[in-house]
């Protein structure tokens, strides 16, 4: 008897235990055919009204076309009060190849506290700037979107991920969010100080209604910044959603204006989405332009499995020397599963 008691007794200490905390391997599987194609067309420089025409196509399976596929492992604590413990590891790889990617968490690597306060994330970390440029982005803010393409034309594009940082999210108030994060940069030496990343978001999200502000100053060298301003919004009409962004970069003499927009039609099991980017950087007194478009349709084969297609062109003119203009195309087919 007073055995059956013990053991009733360590039943139940463990299934409270077990309710209070949970550990989870989730994860993501793209892959499909794609055509990818890079043409250059132009004049070799000023003096020369020769054309220069340079192409290049290829084929085959490929992962990561709709969404970057991965791995993860995440989980939970209760702590008591409304405190709790989490973590997440998150990591790439590709099914084509069965290959790993650089680093093994190279997506996603912290453990964190969440409680009314918010919530605080150590480690590797994406940007407060990322979240509201994403929520914002064409085409579901899938990899079938020429938003990276057409802004990386002048200065180079905003960086998502900060290692050794530290990240903020406050509690959600009548519809207003707001993140900070900070990448520590450690490469200091006794001459220079570190390369650092400060970065925030505010947003406004309530029924249809959503409203975006991101900045993001990240530290190139010593004695140059590379400063991100974006400031976005959509809506929510029932039959098709608007979402679009204005851009701004700045570093050192250089200035890129970048825009986007798009719309989002759901059509019970099936979605399309459009979108257009228009990117303009200067830098001593040239101009380059650069534009492009995505359009994706996706069809839900059940609540864990996609299947989607999806085209996008963009064109980048080069620099003042080589007067040639940069046209890549990509066509992909295939299919989404999560677990």
């Amino acid at each position: 008897m007073k055995k059956s008691l013990i053991a009733l007794a360590v039943i139940t200490a463990t299934s409270g235990a077990m309710a209070q905390s949970s550990v989870q391997l989730f994860g993501r599987l793209d892959v499909g055919y794609s055509n990818n194609t890079v043409k250059v067309d132009g004049v070799k420089n000023y003096s020369n009204s020769g054309a220069n025409t340079v192409g290049n196509s290829q084929q085959g399976i490929n992962s990561s076309q709709l969404n970057t596929q991965f791995w993860g492992i995440r989980g939970t604590e209760d702590l008591g009060g409304g405190l709790k413990a989490m973590f997440m590891l998150q990591s790439n790889f590709n099914t084509d190849t069965g290959g790993s990617q650089t680093d093994l968490f190279n997506r996603e690597a912290w453990l964190g506290l969440s409680g009314g306060f918010g919530t605080i994330k150590l480690g590797r970390n994406y940007t407060a700037y990322d979240t509201v440029f994403g929520a914002t982005n064409h085409t579901f803010n899938s990899n079938i979107n020429v938003s990276t393409a057409v802004f990386d034309v002048g200065i180079a594009n905003y960086t998502l991920r900060n290692s050794n940082s530290i990240r903020y999210e406050a509690p959600t108030i009548n519809g207003f969010n707001a993140a900070v994060s900070y990448g520590f940069g450690e490469n200091k030496t006794a001459s220079t100080s570190a390369t650092d990343t400060l970065s925030l978001a505010v947003w406004y999200s309530n029924g249809p209604i959503l409203a975006a502000f991101g900045h993001q100053n990240q530290e190139i060298s010593a004695t140059v910044d590379r400063e991100h301003t974006l400031l976005g919004g959509g809506y929510d009409f029932g039959t098709f959603r608007l979402v679009g962004s204005v851009q701004r970069t700045k570093e050192s003499d250089r200035k890129d204006r970048d825009f986007q927009i798009g719309v989002n039609v759901p059509l019970g099991n099936f979605a399309v989405a459009f979108g257009y980017a228009d990117g303009r950087t200067k830098a001593g007194g040239v101009t380059r332009n650069s534009d492009g478009y995505a359009l994706v349709g996706t069809y839900n084969l059940s609540k864990r499995t996609t299947a989607y297609v999806g085209y996008e062109r963009s064109e980048v003119e080069g620099t003042a020397s080589t007067v040639s203009t940069t046209k890549t195309s990509n066509f992909a087919v295939g299919l989404r599963h999560t677990f």
